[in-house]
C-alpha cells in the first residue's frame, strides 16, 4: 500500500513524462516530494503558474510528455498559458494537475473550480481516488490524440489516503515534431483558424481536425 500522492507520482514516471514543472502548494508538494524521491531528485521548483504551465507546453510541442503541478488558484494565474496551448497543436501529451483546497485551509480563499475550468474549454476529469493512476495515464493519451491539454483535477485531502499501487505503462507518443508556424505559434494571422481547429478538437470523439486545411500565410517581401 501506498499513499495517494506517490501512487499519482508513480502514474507521471509511469507514462514517461519527461517534463514535469511545480509551484509549491499543498497536495502538490506531497507529489512533488514523492517524485524527486523516486526519480533521483532531477524536479525543479517554479516559482509562477503561468512560466510553469508554459514550460511544459513548450516540452509537448516539441515531442516529450509533460505534467504541470498547480493548485487551483494557480489555474487563474495560468489561464493565458492554458488558453494559448489549447490554441496550437502538441506533439506529446501535456497532464495539468491541479490540487483544490476545499476547506480553504491553505488558500487565501475558496472559488468554483469547475466553472473556471469550464470557461477555459480545457477538457478535464474528477476522478476518484482509486481511478487516480488510471486517469492520470489515460489523460496522456487523451492529450495526444487530440492534441491538447488535459487537465486532472485533484482534492489535496485524499492524497494522504493508501491504495495499492499496480504498475502500468501506455504507448510512446507516435508523433513527432516539425516547425510549422500554423500550428505553433500563436499570432493575430492565426487566431481564426486556430479556435476554430480548437473547437472542432473539443467538439468531435475522432481526429478529423487534423485534416482541416492550413490558411494562406501572408507574404512577407
Amino acid at each position: 500500500m501506498e499513499k495517494l500522492s506517490s501512487i499519482l507520482a508513480h502514474a507521471l514516471l509511469d507514462s514517461e513524462a519527461e517534463v514535469i514543472t511545480f509551484v509549491p502548494t499543498s497536495g502538490a508538494t506531497q507529489v512533488f516530494d514523492a517524485l524527486n524521491e523516486l526519480g533521483g531528485n532531477r524536479y525543479m521548483v517554479s516559482f509562477n503558474e503561468e512560466p510553469a504551465i508554459t514550460i511544459s507546453h513548450g516540452a509537448s510541442i516539441v515531442g516529450k510528455r509533460s505534467a504541470a503541478l498547480i493548485k487551483s488558484h494557480g489555474l487563474a494565474k495560468g489561464a493565458n498559458s492554458i488558453v494559448d496551448a489549447l490554441a496550437v497543436d502538441l506533439t506529446a501529451g501535456m497532464v495539468v494537475v491541479i490540487f483544490e483546497d476545499k476547506s480553504g485551509s491553505h488558500s487565501d480563499s475558496i472559488f468554483d473550480v469547475g466553472a473556471l475550468l469550464e470557461g477555459l474549454k480545457i477538457p478535464y476529469c474528477v476522478p476518484k481516488k482509486e481511478e487516480l493512476y488510471r486517469e492520470i495515464m489515460q489523460s496522456f493519451v487523451r492529450s495526444e490524440t487530440f492534441g491538447i491539454p488535459v487537465a486532472v483535477w485533484v482534492d489535496s485531502d485524499d492524497l494522504a489516503a493508501e491504495l495499492p499501487y499496480t504498475p502500468a505503462s501506455i504507448p510512446a507518443p507516435s508523433g513527432h515534431y516539425e516547425r510549422n508556424i500554423v500550428k505553433h505559434a500563436a499570432s493575430p494571422f492565426l487566431t481564426q483558424h486556430q479556435y476554430h481547429v480548437s473547437q472542432v478538437k473539443r467538439s468531435t470523439l475522432d481526429e478529423q481536425w487534423r485534416s482541416i486545411p492550413h490558411p494562406v500565410l501572408p507574404h512577407m517581401p
